[in-house]
């Protein structure tokens, strides 16, 4: 689109705030070079840079390029550009698991492989303490645990394609997922991770 500039952020910041002075380019490309995909142009609305939370995102969601001059608006979305620029997209920013062991992992890793693999739908979600990566799987009246001993199975080959050893565990949910009352495909992480903190 014509006029309309993208740009991968920096995002390593805490879950609830993040500061824009850190909002440096991301170097390199491919999967090593994840950030949060970032926008500005006339197409969007920067009218609203600097309103509340509750109109659109708050001032949280928005960069300033001091050099340029340009506002650049934080989509919340994480991805990166490959060898062709083309950009692929790893999921929500705050849907992302940082383990306690350092490594990070997005869900868009993940569940798309297991859930064509084994005709299932699964969420990456935060866990108590972070110590390992729950995967939540919602109940479809497959035998749990001929499809449990499968995605065990299936761990090494998620750790290759990752690129990381992680230790991954996973979790019966025993009826449909919760999802965004507006938008159906939208799995309500918080919820499910609120569910499996208190097991």
């Amino acid at each position: 689109v014509d006029g309309v500039k993208i740009r991968i952020l920096t995002f390593k910041d805490s879950f609830e705030e993040f500061d824009n002075s850190l909002a440096v380019d991301v170097l390199g490309k491919g999967i090593s070079s994840v950030g949060e995909i970032s926008v500005s142009g006339p197409v969007v609305y920067s009218r609203l840079i600097g309103d509340d939370e509750e109109t659109f995102g708050g001032p949280l969601t928005w960069a300033r390029d001091v050099n340029e001059g340009t506002s650049w608006h934080r989509t919340g979305d994480l991805g990166y550009f490959d060898d062709k620029n083309q950009i692929w997209l790893f999921g929500r920013k705050k849907h992302r698991v940082e383990l306690s062991n350092g490594v990070t992992i997005y869900p868009k890793q993940i569940e798309p492989i297991l859930d064509s693999m084994f005709d299932i739908r699964t969420a990456l979600v935060n866990g108590p303490n972070n110590s390992k990566a729950f995967i939540i799987v919602e109940n479809n009246n497959h035998n749990w645990e001929i499809l449990e001993d499968k995605l065990n199975k299936s761990i090494s080959k998620l750790c290759k394609l990752i690129g990381e050893n992680i230790d991954f565990s996973f979790i019966l949910f025993g009826e449909s997922f919760p999802v965004d009352s507006g938008h159906q495909a939208k799995i309500r992480r918080d919820e499910l991770s609120y569910w499996l903190c208190n097991q």
